[in-house]
């Protein structure tokens, strides 16, 4: 399946499994979209959620690269874990029985979805666009838009994926006792 002989069957296929799995992603996205509006997230978690709407929306509609859009959507496994962790950290149940294991879940969630996979993902996607499908003469079957946003896409939400698993990892070390908090500097406040 990973092999460039699979190229066109990757770019092309649309099956009841990838129209699903779009369609729960399409649904997921829209509604964090929602609460995101509702609650005041910062611009760059709103514009990764818009982002995600028109790709998954042109993937639906096309019927092209649905599978590459599928195999990035499996970076939302992840919202289980983060939800869970939000949730005990509002409640103050920092020391619940639950909460290690889930940042456990949650670090090795990231890793697994959204550092390793992303990254695999776009080296093999940027081989169908610049070698294999030119190739093939069946590029211009490609959605056009999708044939130019998917992989700057998929880098823009590899490069946030990696800024937030970083963020785990250092919450994780921290709270290990591993690493020492930045110790404030005093900087903008009155009399220092």
């Amino acid at each position: 399946m990973f092999s460039d002989a699979a190229a066109s069957h990757r770019a092309f296929v649309k099956n009841d499994y990838i129209v699903a799995g779009l369609s729960w992603n399409l649904g997921m996205v829209l509604y964090e979209t929602f609460l995101y509006c509702f609650y005041g997230k910062e611009l760059f978690i709103f514009a990764h959620h818009v982002l995600g709407i028109v790709v998954v929306s042109l993937a639906l509609y096309s019927g092209t690269w649905g599978y590459f859009v599928s195999w990035c959507g499996l970076a939302e496994f992840t919202n289980m874990p983060l939800s869970l962790h939000t949730i005990l950290g509002i409640a103050g149940l920092k020391k619940h029985p639950l909460y290690a294991p889930n940042v456990l879940v949650l670090w090795a969630g990231f890793l697994m979805t959204r550092v390793i996979s992303m990254a695999f993902c776009a080296w093999r996607l940027s081989r169908d666009l610049f070698v294999t499908l030119p190739e093939l003469s069946a590029l211009e079957r490609v959605n056009p838009v999708l044939r130019y946003l998917l992989l700057p896409s998929n880098i823009f939400l590899w490069g946030i994926s990696c800024h937030w698993f970083m963020k785990i990892t250092l919450g994780i070390l921290k709270a290990k006792g591993l690493i020492k908090p930045k110790a404030s500097s005093g900087k903008g406040k009155m009399g220092k």
